[in-house]
């Protein structure tokens, strides 16, 4: 990037007139180089249940945190990005549910405030996700998602199988996701306070047990736990014959068929949380809004579709020269003379716009 830097000054150092390629690069080197980027609206805001990270935030949002976080590394002029958002709002509202343990987040590594937090994180496709356990050290670059789902589903999954996965310590907020045995089962209101024990039994590629765990995550008096259908024992003593299916089992040994119209996810979790004393708790938590200070996030205005607007190419051209092109350190061979085309080309392209009657 230097010898822009020296092509720049030359340029306007010397009284020799210049060939509308140089005079071009002057100028456009000297926009970008001195320019504010407009400020653009990002793809999401706090009220999609999503972190909105920043310079000011990222570090105490993603570092040392109790939570487990998951981040979209995003672009606002990225289509696939754009094309993604919806599922990952879909996500957030999908997994509420499950805070503390499990939280939200996303960059919009298009606003020029937000390059160097993207750069550091090693970012270099969009939109690119990654995983940080609870308490993650500072300067970690998190864990990629490899080949990631498009989907609700498949993302949720994604997720439990990161909190199944941690190495050390799990977010303290998150409920035991592992099988449970008929020991514990036996001896499970002895050791736990609550009133009411829902057991999923299900088979051993099946998320519902899991999924209905974390959903009943912030409510109170009563606690999920799953069984597999290789529990012989419990499932002759539950009178089991259907999987998925839920039973509630009380300090008293009562056993009873959790009753719903489905046997799937959101009919159990519904029905749970408004059982007779199973209340929502009243642990206190971090307002999203608290943990943004992205002055530049404004609303999107409408559009027309149809048309191409100068912005977009002020936009694409701008990315393109000084955030893609910056990334490079040494600009040599093959590349520096695809660069020159390019240039050449912008150049050409001013030349006539402004040489028209």
């Amino acid at each position: 990037m230097a010898q822009q830097g020296c092509c720049a000054t030359s340029c306007y150092a010397t009284k020799t007139k210049l060939n509308p390629f140089n005079s071009f690069l002057c100028a456009f080197i000297s926009f970008i180089s001195f320019s504010p980027l407009i400020a653009e609206a990002g793809l999401y805001t706090a009220s999609d249940q999503i972190i909105i990270l920043s310079p000011e935030n990222v570090d105490s949002v993603l570092f040392n945190s109790s939570a487990a976080l998951f981040v979209e590394f995003y672009a606002t002029w990225c289509g696939h990005c754009v094309a993604f958002s919806p599922t990952w709002k879909d996500l957030a509202r999908d997994i509420k549910e499950w805070k503390p343990a499990v939280d939200l987040a996303a960059i919009d590594c298009a606003d020029e405030s937000n390059r160097k937090v993207c750069t550091n994180f090693g970012i270099t496709g969009y939109p690119s996700l990654k995983f940080f356990p609870a308490y993650s050290s500072s300067g970690s670059r998190g864990q990629d998602f490899r080949g990631f789902s498009r989907d609700v589903r498949g993302l949720r999954h994604y997720v439990i199988n990161k909190l199944e996965m941690h190495n050390e310590t799990s977010p303290p907020a998150c409920p035991p996701l592992e099988t449970a045995s008929e020991a514990e089962i036996d001896n499970f209101f002895q050791t736990n306070s609550v009133k009411l024990l829902a057991l999923v039994f299900e088979s051993k590629d099946s998320y519902v047990g899991r999924e209905v765990t974390l959903d009943l995550l912030q409510y109170e008096n009563i606690a999920v736990r799953r069984v597999l259908d290789t529990e012989t024992s419990l499932v002759s003593r539950f009178g089991v014959t259907d999987f998925p299916s839920c039973y509630l089992y009380n300090s008293s040994r009562h056993i009873s068929r959790l009753k719903v119209l489905s046997e799937a996810r959101t009919f159990y979790s519904y029905a749970l949380q408004r059982l007779p004393g199973v209340v929502r708790t009243g642990k206190p938590q971090i307002p999203i809004t608290d943990l943004i200070k992205n002055s530049t996030l404004q609303e999107w205005r409408p559009f027309n579709k149809t048309r191409v607007y100068m912005s977009d190419l002020e936009s694409a051209l701008h990315y393109s020269l000084r955030v893609e092109l910056s990334g490079h350190v040494r600009i040599t061979g093959e590349h520096l003379i695809a660069l020159k085309k390019y240039i050449s080309v912008l150049a050409k392209v001013s030349y006539i716009n402004t040489h028209k009657d």
